[in-house]
């Protein structure tokens, strides 16, 4: 890794896990929402720094997945586009345009000077072509994936899968992609939509995972809840959602209500299989 590399990865640190604490809260404020908690209200600082924590493997995992499809499908990009050097000459000048280093009339005197070459006017059509079955595709593309990201969510929703997760997750961010991008969004602005999209739809997506789980695990686990003055057991009626530093959390089933437990006053928690 180069020193500039470096230094960009140092610099994106922060906002790595600032965008991470921020998709772990939202995976706990919509769980807990779910059970008529507002969870922000209990949480302290550290708390919401590090919420991320509980889905940590998940995370890597898929970014290493994310990552390494990212670098195959640039190569691929980049190895599409590089057909000519009639049409890299022309991407580059146009790169350096958009910096501000060539104008506009420096640009089109030189695609002048190179249509004027017999060999390059087919280099022309060619580019034309390419930036035409481009638009198409990633309208095909952006259609397709919006279409696929409704039935794994769907199926997502019913089996609760991780690999139905990953898949809904990776066409939902696809389909945003191809959506800013035919509508001609600048592809930075792009990026970083794709990005909330991205963190919105995996947060909510982990905590509807997390919610069907409690009555599953209330069917075949116990909770022992010992406080100053009562013994508490889990069952089908009655939830353990989960605990903060300073608070645990019950849900009663039957009157559709809330219980929050102040950890003071709580000496032992215990759970075994029934």
């Amino acid at each position: 890794m180069n020193q500039n590399k470096f230094k960009i990865l140092i610099e994106a640190t922060p906002y790595v896990l600032g965008l991470l604490s921020f998709s772990g809260l939202l995976k706990l404020y919509v769980y807990y929402y779910y059970w008529n908690i507002s969870i922000t209200n209990y949480l302290s600082l550290s708390e919401v720094l590090l919420s991320f924590l509980d889905d940590l493997n998940i995370i890597l995992a898929f970014g290493v997945i994310f990552f390494t499809q990212g670098m195959i499908a640039a190569k691929a990009v980049k190895q599409k586009e590089n057909i000519s050097p009639m049409i890299r000459r022309i991407n580059e000048m146009q790169q350096e345009l958009k910096k501000g280093r060539k104008t506009d009339k420096e640009l089109m005197e030189m695609i002048i000077k190179e249509a004027s070459t017999p060999g390059n006017v087919l280099a022309m059509q060619e580019r034309a072509d390419i930036q035409r079955k481009k638009k198409n595709q990633e309208k095909l593309q952006a259609r397709v994936s919006l279409v696929l990201s409704i039935a794994f969510g769907i199926c997502f929703m019913i089996w609760s899968n991780l690999v139905l997760l990953y898949l809904f997750v990776v066409f939902v961010s696809n389909a945003f992609y191809y959506i800013f991008v035919y509508f001609q969004i600048h592809r930075r602005f792009a990026a970083i939509m794709v990005v909330c999209c991205l963190l919105l739809s995996f947060s909510t997506a982990l905590a509807y995972r997390k919610i069907k789980l409690v009555p599953i695990e209330a069917e075949t686990k116990i909770v022992k809840i010992v406080t100053n003055n009562d013994t508490i057991l889990t069952n089908n009626d009655l939830f353990f959602l989960g605990k903060t530093s300073e608070y645990l959390f019950l849900y009663d089933n039957v009157h559709s209500e809330s219980k929050i437990i102040k950890m003071a006053n709580v000496e032992e928690i215990d759970s075994r299989l029934k």
